[in-house]
Order: structure tokens, then sequence, then C-alpha cells
């Protein structure tokens, strides 16, 4: 003969893990929390190309546009991507502060004198991007743009979805729930 209190305790752990189960079967079966994943896996692959973006979003939106004057004829300089110029120029900030900067930059026409567009920003003037190295990173910001789209999304399938699911948890016996067609 067993004891009434094992007996009881063992009958609430199952019906505890029989309603987390019944749970899970329906979230399994709801197509808005599947959703959901896709987008945060998205989410997840996209996230790097989303902080370039944001390091380069601060100079297009709060950058201060100046002229600039190339000061050194473009010189090779070796990156990941193989050789590519770099150009080296001068500018002066709203201050009347002169400051040199340099931006490896694709741009085989350049030549000293030239002149070019600069968006520095006002808390740090010694650093500066050239406005056409800014554009040439437009992939990243679009893709970034996505990836901010892909959360949003994500959050509110997830969030249909989790309301699905407890609604049909609610409804009367999980098990019958989890067993209906959708």
């Amino acid at each position: 003969m067993t004891r009434p209190s094992e007996n009881e305790s063992a009958k609430g752990n199952r019906t505890r893990y029989s309603s987390i189960t019944d749970w899970l079967s329906l979230a399994n079966r709801e197509p808005h929390l599947g959703a959901m994943c896709l987008g945060l896996l998205m989410v997840a692959i996209l996230s790097p190309l989303a902080f370039l973006a944001l390091s380069d979003l601060r100079f297009l939106i709060f950058g201060q546009v100046v002229e600039a004057k190339i000061i050194a004829s473009p010189m090779d300089v070796q990156t990941k991507f193989g050789s590519r110029p770099q150009l080296r120029y001068e500018y002066t900030d709203l201050n009347h502060e002169m400051h040199i900067g340099e931006e490896v930059l694709d741009a085989p026409n350049m030549v000293i004198g030239d002149l070019l567009k600069v968006r520095y920003l006002r808390q740090t003037p010694e650093r500066s991007r050239t406005s056409m190295a800014l554009w040439q990173n437009w992939p990243a910001y679009l893709l970034g743009f996505l990836g901010l789209v892909a959360l949003v999304a994500s959050i509110r399938q997830g969030i249909k979805g989790l309301r699905a699911v407890h609604r049909k948890f609610m409804m009367g016996s999980p098990s019958e729930a989890a067993t209906d067609p959708p």
C-alpha cells in the first residue's frame, strides 16, 4: 500500500508536466511562433551590418558638412580587401580649427588640391568621414534597415502566436485542443 502523500505528489508533478507539454505542443503547431523564430534568425544574421550602419549613421544625421582639400596624393594602403588608395585631406571646422583626416576611398581621379565634402561630429571634430565614403556603404544601411524590420515583424508575429497558443490552451482540455486541426 502506497502512502497518500507520495501518490498525490507524483500525481501533481505529472499534471504540471503534462500541462507544460500540452502548451509546448500547441506552441509547436502555431505558425506565428515559427515566423518569429525565422525573423529572429534573420536579425542574428543581419546584426553585424546593422552595427556598421549605426556607426556611420551618426555622421549622416549629426555630421557637419564642410569642404576639405586633398593635401597628399592618394597612396596605396593594404587593407583586408586588398590594396586601396588612401586620401589625406584637411578641413576647417565651424570653430575655425584646422584638422587633418584620412580615408580609404576608391577615388582614382583625385589629385592634390581637389575639394571634397567631409562630415565631422561637433563633439569630436578630429574624426571625420568623406561623404563619398559614407554613401559607398549603402548596401549595409539597407540590410541593417531590413534587419530592424525583421526584428519588429518577428516580435509582432511572436505576440500573435503567444496569444493564439494561450487562447487554445485556456479553452477546455489542452490535449483536445492540441489534436484539433487548425
